[in-house]
């Protein structure tokens, strides 16, 4: 401080609390405010959304937006969405799909299943904006403090931005900032086709990331924490496992190499005491990941259970399926340097390109700038370093993300001895597809990495004076040309301006045209404008999406009523908007058509019955009077209509005869295996119908058919059992079945089998077990029976209190940030 200076003149002391107890929980909570209005805002005005409208197509019409239908019908009770009758003869959905917080209570609240899909996508998009600019504040704080000689360039005064002012330098930085995060183009993939889990997923890497900067910045607050903690709670309760995995396995040394220890103090330290310092920075992102997890544990066990159930098709011990979808190649991810989709095309069709393309955009030239990291290229160009320590320890960082990143490249495109090497040490990879998608983890951090270079570099006092208000106006008018501009061009100008900034970060002439929130706009705007040319898809509206199902429905009620019932299905012959196969679900008609995974037993049936391989990944299925497993189908799965559009008539007609919802068999029949199973059943439908009926399948591989403790053989007396009525009411998991039997007998109901189910007749438990290779058998007790089955979830109690054990974890979290301030980051 100089000595005529007054001491309430000075900026803030790095770290220190001179910023006051709740200033910074403010500024966090400003930040919040910004993106809440800025990105519906965004979506209104730039991308053509209406309330009216979904922000998201294909995997949020396929499943999302039915599912919200069953969720806001059960209040958000994700146990009572645990296996839907309805959809390819019976599915299991949250052990596939998971439940979001965020799913349930917008459900609980009772919006409408359009409001509930745009406001989950509105929510995870603010979430990941937040962390993301919050991580960008915290690292440029931590390398302008290590990089140059102890003085930080993020002003407090001056009137150039700092994170903890609150001030319209700082509120118009962040709303720049948090433009280039949160509409990064490869966020924008995944909201247009509806994979809210691949984004969850990716973000226990990021969390731990701005909470390892936000404590070496010394900026952390009980805000951020638990905004980390609301991330981390829906990340483990998501189906994205394969990103979280990828988080663990691909971001973990990112993490330690930015927390090892590289001061002065530490050059003569032993390596056990370099691992006691390393454990002390991770003690508290630890903590908030172990407390999110212990919350979401329920919910996470319900999708465990599910994947290690023998209703699971892809298991660790079962078929490689990495390869199986897409294999990346050089040209996706050259494809993925620009921006501009058609730049570097990939060679796949447009549908595919999600899957290939992790746009990067001329930001990533940005990071190039960051001191140390990469070994600091321009840093030496300039001769100008900082501390050795301090050095080291980012360039660890930065090789630690380029070298991971290799990997992942190289095990995509299965190149060996990389790609048998990662699947040898990581037997979970085998049983994820799309292995390109571990870069995303590294993808959605370069926006932030970016954002911070140029406010380290690119800082100006007095910002937003008159001069450096129009300056900044100019680049804001040039980021809303370029969104009117074609992409190629867009692209060339994005380029050009990026390498310009790099020149003059390396000349050191730091012009007076080139300020961070100019560049931040102006790159923003482009970004949204990036995203909004990966809407390929149509976007439906409510008229499509809800209200054109509801009126198909009620007509094919109106000329089938029995298609009231969960187990009396339908083959419906055409398609709404792009529900693809889904449309017969999302009309709440029965079929066993549909886009999903299904269960193991029904997918091994049916490719028997087609006399074709499985293929674990599930997908679209359908079945048609032509294919060679329809007149088995039709029997087993009570497939009595069939529903077509004839020039926009909806005309529904009777297939004939059907084994029906419900029936009792007098006798065994059982098969060495499926294919066996399968042949006789064919066999069987052509040439002795009442066969089927009488004898009910049994496949002896299957272990859960052989230990049900049944009895070797049927009475005789089974012949006069009889099925009174069937209960089995839409969008719920539980069906009634009234029968009548003078002596216990199997009875099949029509319906896939799961580990889920399970039956009980005058409130007591009795044996369920697969009939027919798929189908839902019930040894039912002699008497007239009332026999219920229900889809339960098998919680153990520790997994229930798990909860409360996060709770107070995270309690204890909170409380420790009252004594990490006093601790004086350990580096030169």
């Amino acid at each position: 401080m100089k000595k005529n200076q007054s001491p309430d003149a000075r900026e803030p002391e790095f770290g220190s609390a001179a910023i006051g107890p709740f200033r910074r929980e403010i500024s966090d909570l400003v930040l919040a405010l910004i993106l809440a209005v800025l990105l519906p805002l965004v979506w209104f005005l730039a991308l053509g959304w209406t309330t009216t409208r979904a922000l998201s197509a294909n995997d949020s019409y396929f499943s999302i937006l039915p599912f919200f239908r069953d969720l806001i019908r059960t209040r958000g009770s994700w146990e009572s969405v645990l296996y839907r009758p309805e959809l390819l003869g019976g599915v299991i959905v949250h052990g596939i799909a998971g439940s979001l917080p965020i799913y349930r209570v917008t459900s609980w609240f009772g919006l409408s299943p359009l409001m509930c899909l745009n406001v989950t996508f509105l929510f995870l998009q603010f979430l990941f904006g937040w962390v993301g600019t919050r991580l960008a504040f915290d690292m440029a704080v931590v390398w302008s403090r290590e990089l140059r000689a102890g003085q930080s360039s993020v002003k407090g005064s001056g009137g150039a931005f700092h994170p903890d002012a609150l001030d319209l330098v700082t509120l118009v930085t962040a709303a720049t900032a948090g433009l280039l995060i949160s509409f990064a183009p490869v966020v924008g993939w995944r909201i247009f086709y509806g994979h809210p889990g691949i984004i969850m997923g990716c973000m226990p890497f990021l969390c731990a990331l701005s909470i390892l900067a936000a404590r070496r910045a010394q900026r952390l607050s009980y805000f951020l924490v638990t905004m980390n903690f609301v991330v981390l709670a829906h990340t483990f309760q998501t189906h994205g496992h394969q990103l979280v995995f990828n988080s663990f396995v691909f971001g973990a040394p990112v993490l330690l190499a930015f927390v090892w220890p590289t001061g002065v103090e530490f050059a003569k330290s032993s390596f056990v005491a370099k691992l006691k310092e390393v454990v002390r920075q991770l003690l508290l992102p630890l903590g908030v990941v172990i407390a999110a997890f212990a919350v979401s544990l329920p919910v996470f066990s319900g999708m465990l259970f599910h994947a290690k159930s023998t209703d699971a098709t892809r298991t660790l011990d079962g078929a490689v399926v990495t390869y199986s979808y897409i294999t990346s190649t050089l040209t996706d991810w050259l494809s993925s340097i620009p921006w501009d989709l058609e730049m570097i095309p990939s060679g796949r069709t447009a549908f595919m390109n999600h899957e290939v393309n992790y746009p990067l955009g001329a930001i990533v030239l940005f990071l190039a700038m960051m001191p140390g990291v990469f070994f600091g290229l321009f840093r030496l160009i300039r001769k100008k370093r900082g501390p050795e320590g301090s050095a080291r320890s980012l360039s660890y960082f930065g090789s630690a993300m380029l070298i991971s990143s290799i990997v992942i490249l190289l095990f995509s495109m299965k190149v060996e001895p990389v790609a048998s090497l990662v699947l040898a040490l990581l037997p979970p990879m085998r049983s994820f597809r799309v292995p390109g998608r571990g870069i995303l983890i590294f993808a959605l951090v370069v926006p932030s990495l970016s954002v911070a270079a140029l406010l380290c570099h690119f800082n100006r006092p007095k910002a937003l004076s008159k001069l450096n208000s129009l300056k900044t106006l100019a680049w804001g008018i040039a980021g809303v040309g370029l969104f009117f501009l074609p992409a190629e061009v867009r692209e060339f100008v994005l380029w050009g301006v990026a390498v310009w900034i790099c020149l003059e970060y390396v000349t050191g002439g730091h012009k007076v045209w080139v300020g961070a929130i100019g560049i931040m706009a102006l790159f923003g705007i482009a970004s949204v404008a990036a995203v909004k040319q990966r809407q390929i898809l149509p976007i439906m509206d409510e008229e499509a999406l809800i209200k054109a199902p509801e009126e198909i429905h009620n007509e094919v009620v109106r000329q089938a009523p029995a298609l009231q019932s969960a187990l009396t299905r339908a083959s419906v012959e055409f398609q709404i908007g792009t529900y693809f196969l889904n449309t017969g679900y999302s009309m709440d008609v029965s079929t066993v058509d549909g886009y999903w995974a299904p269960p193991r037993r029904f997918m091994e049936l049916d490719g028997a019955l087609k006399n074709q391989p499985v293929d674990p990944t599930g997908g679209p299925f359908q079945t048609t009077p032509e294919s060679p497993d329809y007149a088995v189908l039709k029997q087993l799965y009570n497939l009595a209509f069939r529903v077509q559009n004839q020039n926009g008539r909806i005309i529904v007609t009777n297939t004939g005869p059907t084994l029906g919802e419900a029936w009792f068999s007098n006798a065994f029949q059982p098969a060495a295996n499926v294919q066996d199973l399968a042949y006789q059943l064919k066999t069987s439908v052509t040439t002795a119908p009442d066969f089927v009926r009488s004898h009910q399948f049994l496949d002896q591989a299957d272990v859960w058919a052989t230990k049900s403790a049944l009895p070797a053989q049927v009475s005789p007396e089974c012949t006069s059992a009889r099925v009174l009525s069937v209960d089995a009411l839409r969008r719920t998991q539980q069906v009634t079945v009234r029968t009548q039997s003078s002596v216990a007998c199997p009875l099949t109901v029509s319906m896939t089998f799961s580990e889920l189910l399970h039956a009980s007749a005058g409130g007591v438990e009795i044996p369920v077990y697969p009939a027919y290779g798929s189908l839902t058998g019930v040894w039912v007790p002699a008497g007239a029976n009332e026999v219920k089955i229900e889809a339960r979830a098998k919680l153990p109690t520790f997994v229930r209190a798990a909860p409360w054990i996060g709770w107070i974890l995270f309690a204890l979290c909170l409380g420790s940030l009252a004594f990490i301030p006093a601790i004086k980051p350990k580096t030169s």
